[in-house]
């Protein structure tokens, strides 16, 4: 073993002598490179091969030592014996850290470990870090799924509290071909922190560990080992160098060794309800033997309710389960490993026991839906006491042996607390989880578990698991695209060896299209088993994304697929599979899964074209060589059979542009076009490159490249997964304003527009809560200057825009801000940004041809009729593009004003996200005469529920009067509702002319001038937009007229 030694002038007589403090870095040498330490912190580390991996960090922070009431950072060292003394700790005089750091020559790792000493109560943790980090190399963390934190991952500080969302206790440092990494040599499992923060100068990793609580009358924190070691290769290398050490001390069971036995056979999962009809379609396309079935809402109570009450079944699961069986599948039921609802009378009896905070007033830990009604509100019992334990399995082994059901699912596996009871029969909350599994295994060792979320606490006893996507909010529909990219296998790597995974209960059927193609976009980075939400259309006619599901089920079952994880892995692939015949198979990080050179599936994105003789379902922009039009934010299932041509398609389009619909009714036809880099600039992924600062209203501000996550005075400014969360100073008497400023080269044609939707957020509305937040855009090149301000004080969206085309062609300062409106009162100021950005807008005259389909006769662009040329079924027209344009059969009608829209006949659109039609939606959705009330007041008009995640478009073909002419309307969402927004869009022949994001709550008149199209033939369209999911998008149009 090689000892390190300090770089300090001394001698052997030195030994337990204290030395002077001193701020110069202690370096330590060893045959496998170099490292020195800055008052505790990691300030350089290099290889044996001279490469700098750690370099002297620009702002230094040293050793932490954290309070309840705050974080002291050491500015000094000192030598005592073999350990180094931190001290001069600012603002907590006479606290130390004791640090030793060795070398283990056999493993060539140093081994770090701290002991803090306090002079005031309430230490929870001590803590190091390295930096600066070059921002060239990523960050991988087995965490969040398995993520790979790059220079332009979203976010600026990233924490990972372990185990629940740090699920390995492991970090790596990746450069090409080399790294570092640093895990913790804990087998007891001590609660520790990961924290990853980008800096302009570099990444800065912090790791903590963590005193069990209650911290409140603690001084003392003693850390468990770090081990730090570098690496050549690819990350593999520093991950089996954990795994190894972890399979040997956690001994989890590997799968293909599991009991029951049928465990190594699933390789699919469905989520379903107890529908027999379904129940009997899926033999022909699941084969049941490698089937399992989840059946998550099977109680009497219902979902999540009246927990932990499990002996009141529907009159339905008996029977569905004894079918299922006759048929071969494997059943899989819904439980909660600690939930105890509030309302059952064994909640008197657990209460006492129930999960604190150990942080602020120590609140009861809850799980809290406001959405269902009654509210669903259920405990988090600690299961580290016994009693529960015993009680649980229990309840568990009389449910088993009841239904035959062969697999419980334990939801909320993944949280675990430090609790502030503390120790409860002696066990921290993650012995008492472990402790849990393993006496559910010994009561029922035919029965499979599984949980929700994957770590190493988990993994020992878990035959399956659910896992979570990082930025894709399954209760909202949205995801947050370079959060997918950043998707990554280590902690499959290390988990997925002993636990099959298996698609969140949350996760989208292929029907809902992009929400099911986010989903898949994330798991095909962790070897997640193929996961169906099925329906009995998808099952008798699966198309698009459900066909593409089936091809890949159907492969995984008939070649037995098995992951691959420790042989060759490409840079192209994304995770590397076999089959039982050895052949080696894979998902692509171009979002193929494919066996050799066969292709058994693919989804195409990030690309306006593809070559090809193949097909996309229902995308109608094609030639004879590509399709072509294509969205690269988006996502289309390709299959490689000929496409047909005879339907109607677009077959000529001027290059870069995007199809958004290409619709056909009877009587008209629809092209809608926007252009592929309309996106100048986008703010919110531009927030590490900006400078964000503090101006106060008095004194002295901060300002700083980059996010702005710790200023001083309260300020903060930062990228979050819808676009930027910001809020104003709030320390400091008076507040002041925060802002995020960018540098952006402006182009110099078309019309640009700085575009955004500010609000609050949901948890600053209320009472005694913030009075609103004031914000700022604005853009300065030289002397000119513009701007654009909004104060909002609900949490509704609302639109902020600047036009930024009299600086077009310039170098221009954009600046966003936040202050806390006039009355200077930053109270809960929780501002948010939805989707900041600068859009460029260019139209010129371009050939738009049209094939297949009637033979057109009219042609309507923005601004009115354009001429058609025909040739055989092709039609030509020279129109304004990007934009849409229409086709007609014939001239429409002249309408008589005043008109009720109401009364007037319509064409109904259903269309998606992905510009293609919806052939199937639910028998709500869609556009009808009704009478409507919102906000207790009735009016006559249209009723509208859009599709999920698409738009209800209603058409009115006519031709407007000779004197200018106005469309007047109110537009709401009926009282009742739970919507979560729907935007209103009123159009002349595709462009748009008015515009409004509701909430429920009142009417809101919305009007538009119709005097440029006067004498015009038209097609006026009301579009009703889900602007994500649909749930209760009661959107009503109040007596719709043109006058």
């Amino acid at each position: 073993m090689t000892r390190w030694f300090l770089r300090l002038t001394c001698c052997a007589a030195c030994v337990g002598f204290c030395l002077p403090s001193v701020a110069e870095p202690v370096a330590l040498r060893s045959d496998d490179g170099a490292i020195e330490l800055l008052n505790g912190s990691l300030a350089t580390l290099i290889d044996r091969s001279g490469r700098r991996l750690v370099k002297a960090p620009r702002e230094p922070r040293g050793a932490g030592i954290h309070l309840r009431e705050g974080s002291h950072w050491a500015a000094s060292t000192a030598r005592v014996g073999d350990a180094m003394r931190l001290e001069k700790f600012a603002g907590l005089d006479q606290a130390s850290v004791n640090m030793i750091v060795r070398h283990d020559g056999q493993r060539g790792e140093w081994v770090v470990s701290q002991r803090a000493v306090s002079p005031a109560k309430g230490l929870w943790g001590v803590s190091w870090s390295i930096a600066d980090i070059p921002l060239d190399y990523a960050i991988l963390v087995p965490g969040g799924s398995g993520l790979r934190l790059t220079a332009d991952s979203p976010g600026g500080l990233h924490q990972y509290d372990y185990p629940m969302s740090w699920e390995a206790q492991l970090v790596v440092v990746e450069g090409p071909g080399h790294g570092f990494y640093v895990w913790a040599e804990d087998a007891k499992g001590r609660f520790k922190r990961l924290t990853v923060e980008r800096r302009a100068s570099g990444w800065r990793l912090g790791l903590t560990t963590l005193n069990n609580a209650p911290f409140d009358n603690l001084t003392e924190c003693e850390s468990v080992a770090w081990r730090l070691g570098v690496y050549e290769g690819d990350w593999r290398v520093p991950a089996r160098r954990y795994r190894d050490w972890s399979e040997a001390h956690f001994r989890p069971t590997p799968v293909e060794r599991q009991q029951p036995s049928w465990v190594r056979d699933i390789r699919a999962c469905v989520i379903m309800g107890l529908d027999q009809a379904i129940l009997e379609a899926l033999p022909k396309r699941l084969d049941p033997r490698q089937t399992l079935l989840y059946l998550p809402d099977w109680r009497t109570a219902g979902y999540d309710r009246d927990y932990p009450e499990y002996d009141k079944p529907v009159p339905q699961l008996d029977p569905f389960i004894k079918r299922a069986h006759e048929l071969g599948f494997r059943v899989m039921l819904h439980v909660n490993y600690f939930g105890v609802d509030p309302l059952n009378p064994l909640y008197q009896e657990f209460e006492p026991y129930q999960v604190r905070d150990p942080f602020g007033n120590h609140e009861k830990q809850w799980w809290l839906w406001t959405r269902a009604d009654p509210v669903i509100k259920f405990a988090y019992i600690n299961p580290a006491l016994k009693k529960w334990r015993d009680h649980f399995t229990a309840a568990m082994a009389n449910l088993c042996r009841r239904t035959g059901a062969d697999a419980l699912h334990l939801d909320q596996t993944l949280c675990i607390y430090n609790d502030h009871n503390g120790l409860i029969d002696g066990l921290t909350m993650i012995e008492g989880n472990i402790a849990l599994h393993r006496q559910l295994r010994e009561a029922l060792p035919d029965v499979a578990l599984s949980g929700e979320g994957l770590n190493e606490v988990t993994c020992r006893y878990e035959a399956f698991a659910q896992r979570h996507v990082w930025g894709l909010d399954h209760t909202q529909g949205r995801w947050h695209r370079p959060w997918l990219e950043a998707s990554h296998p280590i902690s499959s790597y290390l988990l997925r060896p002993y636990t099959v995974i298996y698609g969140y209960l949350g996760c989208a059927p292929p029907e809902q299209d992009q929400l099911y193609a986010a989903w898949r976009e994330a798991y095909e980075h962790w070897g997640v088993i193929p996961t169906l939400k099925p329906s009995l259309a998808s099952l008798a006619e699966p198309t698009g994304f459900a066909r593409q599901f089936f091809d890949e089920a159907a492969f995984w079952q008939r070649e037995r697929v098995e992951i691959d994880m420790d042989g060759p892995w490409p840079s192209d692939v994304a995770f590397p599979l076999r089959t039982a015949d050895g052949r080696r198979a894979a998902h692509t990080t171009d979002g193929r899964l494919v066996c050799g050179e066969r292709e058994i599936s693919r989804a195409v994105s990030g690309v306006n074209r593809i070559e090809g003789p193949g097909t996309i379902p229902g995308w109608r922009a094609f030639d004879d060589k590509r399709l072509f039009g294509l969205d690269p934010e988006r996502w289309y299932p390709y299959f490689s059979e000929p496409r047909k041509a005879s339907g109607l398609h677009v077959c000529q389009l001027p290059e870069g542009l995007i199809v958004e619909a290409v619709i056909e009714t009877p009587d008209l036809a629809m092209v809608r076009t926007r252009t592929a880099v309309s996106v100048v600039a986008d703010l919110g992924r531009m927030i590490e490159r900006a400078v964000c600062g503090t101006r106060p209203f008095e004194g002295q501000g901060v300002e700083r490249p980059g996010p702005l996550t710790d200023s001083t005075d309260g300020g903060q400014f930062q990228g979050d997964s819808g676009g930027l969360s910001a809020h104003p100073p709030w320390k400091i008497g008076g507040s002041g304003v925060a802002f995020a400023r960018y540098e952006v080269d402006l182009p110099a044609e078309g019309r640009i527009d700085l575009i955004a939707e500010v609000a609050l957020d949901p948890g600053a509305v209320g009472a005694d809560k913030s009075d609103g937040v004031t914000f700022g855009a604005s853009a300065q090149s030289g002397d000119r200057k513009i701007d654009a301000r909004l104060h909002n004080a609900t949490a509704e969206r609302r639109p902020l825009r600047l036009d930024l085309t009299p600086l077009a062609g310039k170098r221009t300062t954009i600046e966003l801000s936040v202050d806390p409106g006039p009355k200077r009162n930053p109270s809960f100021d929780w501002a948010r940004w939805f989707r900041p950005r600068i859009e460029r807008h260019m139209e010129s005259q371009g050939t738009l041809a049209l094939a297949g389909g009637k033979p057109w006769r009219v042609a309507l662009g923005p601004s009115g009729p354009v001429a058609v040329h025909s040739t055989g079924n092709v039609h030509r027209v020279e129109a304004p593009l990007p934009g849409t344009v229409f086709f007609l059969d014939k001239e429409p009608e002249p309408a008589k004003v005043p008109l009720d829209l109401a009364r007037h006949p319509w064409h109904l659109l259903l269309i998606s996200d992905s510009g293609q039609e919806v052939s199937s939606a639910a028998r709500f959705v869609g556009v009808s005469r009704q009478r409507n009330t919102v906000g207790g007041t009735a009016r006559d008009g249209l009723f509208a529920h859009p599709p999920d995640h698409g738009r209800a478009v209603a058409l009115f073909p006519m031709r407007l009067p000779g004197t200018p002419a106005r469309f007047t309307t109110h537009v709401g969402i009926r009282d009742n509702s739970c919507s979560d927004g729907v935007i209103f869009v009123v159009e002349i022949n595709g462009r748009e002319v008015a515009r409004r994001r509701m909430m429920p709550g009142k009417w809101e008149s919305l009007c538009a001038d119709l005097a440029p199209w006067a004498g015009k033939p038209v097609v006026l369209t009301l579009v009703t937009d889900s602007d994500g999911p649909f749930t209760c998008d009661w959107a009503a149009w109040g007596e719709p007229r043109i006058e």
